[in-house]
């Protein structure tokens, strides 16, 4: 089925998040809490 799981830590940039939370969401099919708007992330660095 549909799911994901993410394991990180936002070291910077916690507004960028909040917008992300902040989306409007609905149901889609069997699914909750879908954003009714495509959210993408366009770019992403990886530290370790």
């Amino acid at each position: 089925g549909w799911g994901y799981c993410v394991f990180a830590e936002v070291v910077e940039g916690m507004d960028v998040v909040d917008k992300i939370k902040g989306v409007a969401t609905g149901r889609s099919g069997m699914h909750q809490d879908v954003p009714k708007e495509d959210v993408i992330i366009e770019s992403v660095t990886v530290s370790e």
